[in-house]
């Protein structure tokens, strides 16, 4: 049994189709994290997420995540990170970036295609944030000392 000349014709429009990539799913952009203490060491089973209702997971033992974006973020977009909850036992807040925020970077795979984040225990980041030195930001520094005669 043929088929009519009109029915060719469609299958083949929907093999282009698909051939062009129109008919596949939209991949979702993603970033990849590393949560890391200041020591550089990765932190573990921290929940991690981006701010605004986005994405969150939980860190592996390497201290990585994959978080899903909106499907409009594209490279140089800025994204806020929030910790959704700290390892069992710890109470970590985020040091860097600063203001929590960076940029998105590439989605080619690329060896540096990801962020670091680094984590403190919040009491550290309090105590650093009291000190007399965070406190008096205009205090002033010695400069050289004359040389007696």
């Amino acid at each position: 049994m043929r088929l009519p000349y009109s029915k060719y014709v469609a299958v083949l429009a929907v093999a282009l189709l698909f051939a062009s990539g129109r008919g596949e799913a939209q991949k979702i952009p993603q970033i990849v994290i590393v949560v890391q203490d200041f020591q550089d060491h990765p932190i573990e089973g921290l929940k991690i997420g981006i701010e605004g209702g986005g994405d969150f997971r939980t860190t592996g033992p390497d201290g990585k995540a994959i978080l899903n974006l909106a499907g409009n973020t594209k490279e140089g977009d800025w994204v806020s990170f929030q910790i959704l909850e700290s390892p069992p036992g710890k109470d970590f807040v985020i040091s860097a970036p600063a203001r929590h925020r960076s940029p998105v970077p590439s989605q080619n795979n690329k060896a540096d295609s990801f962020i670091t984040i680094v984590v403190m225990p919040r009491d550290m980041y309090i105590a650093i944030l009291s000190s007399p030195t965070m406190r008096e930001p205009t205090t002033r520094i010695p400069g050289p000392q004359k040389k007696r005669q």
